[in-house]
């Protein structure tokens, strides 16, 4: 499941886009305002580690759980190692989870306070979305060569590409099929 893959190399991606970045680029944001990268790996680590994994597991074990909101921390002085650390091992907990579901389990629902009534299936997919937004924020944000290797934008670029597949009206996709079947 593409879902799957995508969130097990999050945690991979963000290690290799700042492996090479000095304590200032990790530290400091590219504009006022904006997050640099320990801030957006710090909130990848809440998203996971203090949202998505109690939510998920109350998901499976009971009936449509509602979620109350859960508030920013406040930054805790971690490094960026540290926070790499703990966001792979919370992101493997959610793949370990969501790997091992059947269909029924993909359809469970529990109701988020921003977003209302989610499935877990919808839950993964706006967390993929959601890694992919702070994925392309660090693009933006830092020099590509500087920052990261060729293959993440490659990885980035695939996924959105895979997404507007997804998305192509029926009408189009019965066209392709066709040119398909004439090659």
């Amino acid at each position: 499941m593409l879902t799957l893959a995508f969130l097990a190399a999050t945690p991979r991606m963000l290690r290799e886009m700042s492996h090479d970045c000095t304590g200032v680029q990790v530290s400091a944001p590219p504009k006022p305002g904006e997050w640099a990268i320990v801030d957006v790996v710090r909130h990848l680590v809440e998203g996971d580690r203090d949202t998505l994994l109690p939510r998920l597991r109350r998901m499976l074990t009971e009936s449509r759980p509602v979620f109350p909101p859960h508030p920013r921390l406040e930054n805790d002085g971690a490094d960026l190692a540290t926070l790499l650390d703990v966001f792979e091992r919370a992101r493997a907990d959610v793949v370990r989870i969501l790997g091992a579901l059947d269909g029924a389990g993909w359809a469970r629902e529990g109701v988020s306070p921003s977003r209302g009534p989610l499935t877990v299936e919808a839950y993964a997919a706006s967390t993929v979305a959601h890694d992919t937004e702070h994925l392309r924020q660090i693009l933006r944000d830092h020099d590509a060569e500087a920052h990261h290797p060729p293959g993440i934008d490659h990885a980035v670029r695939h996924r959105r590409q895979s997404e507007r597949r997804h998305e192509r009206p029926v009408g189009r996709a019965r066209e392709m099929d066709g040119v398909r079947g004439s090659v």
